[in-house]
């Protein structure tokens, strides 16, 4: 079974929205700021965290499945540029280099909204139950 095949089955994911990608290392001004901010076993809140300091470098927080050993829920974020960048791991555990399979990306402003329903930055299992309308009807997803 492939990544993106187990990825699918074990988050309940659409095989025609998801799809696989290289992650990237941060450039110098962004990772000063990961430098500060990044805690271990935290990567929703350190992309969020890095949104909020850096909102005006247009950035996606991306939610979906890293792949170390074995598959595992994961935040990330993507730079305007359309590159993937992994601030947790870059900054906690640089030498344990995954394979991403994107599940779901938002703007700042999505963001934001999803945050003030859940309280929290949201996880893949998050997104999955929202966008199946079990938490958030009401929200739009690209």
């Amino acid at each position: 079974m492939s990544k993106l095949a187990l990825a699918c089955a074990m988050f309940r994911l659409d095989p025609k929205t998801v799809y696989r990608t290289a992650i990237t290392p941060m450039p110098g001004s962004i990772r000063r700021y990961a430098e500060q901010i990044v805690e271990p076993k935290q990567c929703y809140d350190n992309c969020r965290r890095l949104m909020e300091q850096l909102v005006h470098k247009n950035m996606k927080y991306v939610v979906g499945v890293g792949f170390h050993h074995i598959p595992f829920e994961h935040a990330i974020l993507q730079l305007e540029d359309g590159t993937f960048v992994d601030p947790t791991l870059e900054i906690i555990n640089p030498s344990a280099a995954t394979d991403f399979v994107v599940g779901y990306s938002l703007d700042f402003g999505q963001l934001v909204d999803v945050m003030i329903k859940l309280g929290r930055a949201p996880s893949l299992v998050d997104m999955v139950n929202l966008k199946n309308d079990v938490i958030l009807p009401d929200v739009v997803f690209d």
